[in-house]
């Protein structure tokens, strides 16, 4: 795997100053947030739906989380999960919770719903209770409640460790990387994959991947999953005829950038009959997340308590729901993770729903 490395040259007087400086800059945290095993912060992970698979890498990020930090998890954009999981933790005596989305975009409609829930965003996300990812029983129009402080962070988007978990599961099925053409395909709602800072966000993903491999090409393509029939028809056509036309030149990989197992089942199909590498295995869970977990758990406990709105409210008329620009975080300035940057499509290029990016 091609990816670039920093090496650190120092003279052999200046290492034990730095290990000293690393070292006392390591105790100076430990200082601040581990009182004789209490812990000051409470990590707080939301998951995607469903992932049963998630159970062994949870408790690896519970174990390797930075010290000073209980960790619970919950299902992300459920209100009673969430709510379960700050209450845990709040019997522990944190001072603050962080909560880290391990979700692929800051710009979904599960991520407007999870600023909602944390008090961020004034209202509920009308696209996500309208879809089929919404949570019925109880109503998703509450908000957590917490006595303490509650930060919610950036999700993955287009971080180099994730850009890395994608090239590994292309990696895994290589042989020849400069005959191999690689296609890494993004289910989700028409919504999302007409938001430009959400298509933006995985097109840059893309081009991480496509700089730090050798393969002859990395392309995206974006597949709707609430599309009416004959829409999904010529979609999954294109995608179809995607493939075959890079195939016919060399070899085929595709990689979906899916968070758990599920959306695997609708590819088979749609590949049947191709000569196609596809092994299935979603980008998450891997262990490799565990770094930036913790650096995102670090950073959020600087944050300010960022919850804004506290009272439960209902979705916004048609009119106002239908402008999601003016309920996504770029609304609320406290919001801004000081790590991300945003997005920028390629030079030239613009990023396409649905059906493929260039």
């Amino acid at each position: 795997m091609l990816w670039a490395a920093s090496l650190l040259l120092a003279l052999p007087s200046a290492a034990p100053a730095a290990q000293g400086a690393k070292a006392s800059q390591e105790l100076s945290w430990r200082t601040k947030t581990d009182f004789g095993g209490k812990k000051e912060y409470g990590g707080l992970l939301l998951v995607p739906a469903g992932g049963s698979e998630w159970s062994t890498v949870l408790a690896e990020l519970r174990k390797s989380a930075p010290p000073g930090f209980a960790v619970e998890s919950a299902e992300a954009s459920n209100t009673r999960a969430i709510q379960a999981s700050v209450d845990r933790l709040q019997a522990k005596r944190v001072k603050k919770i962080v909560a880290v989305p391990l979700l692929l975009s800051s710009h979904a409609a599960d991520m407007d719903q999870n600023r909602y829930i944390f008090g961020v965003r004034q209202f509920p996300s009308a696209d996500f209770q309208g879809g089929p990812h919404a949570h019925a029983g109880y109503s998703v129009t509450k908000r957590a409640r917490s006595k303490v402080e509650m930060v919610l962070t950036q999700a993955l988007d287009d971080h180099p460790t994730l850009a890395e978990i994608v090239a590994d599961r292309a990696q895994a099925q290589s042989k020849d990387p400069a005959r191999e053409a690689v296609i890494l395909v993004a289910q989700a709602s028409k919504t999302d994959i007409d938001n430009p800072q959400w298509s933006g966000t995985v097109q840059s993903l893309t081009d991480k991947v496509r700089k730090g491999t050798r393969f002859k090409s990395v392309q995206l393509f974006l597949l709707p999953f609430d599309a009416p029939q004959d829409e999904r028809v010529k979609t999954e056509t294109g995608l179809r005829a995607m493939v075959k036309g890079l195939a016919a030149g060399g070899t085929a990989i595709v990689v979906p950038l899916s968070l758990g197992t599920g959306p695997e089942r609708r590819l088979r199909k749609i590949f049947d009959g191709l000569f196609v590498k596809f092994s299935g295995k979603p980008v998450l869970p891997d262990k490799k997340i565990a770094g930036w977990v913790s650096e995102s758990l670090e950073s959020g406990a600087k944050l300010p308590d960022m919850r804004t709105f506290k009272k439960d409210e209902n979705p916004p008329p048609a009119p106002l729901a239908n402008k999601r620009t003016l309920q996504t975080s770029s609304s609320f300035p406290q919001f801004k993770d000081p790590r991300a940057v945003t997005p920028k499509p390629a030079a030239g290029t613009q990023p396409q729903a649905p059906g493929a990016a260039p």
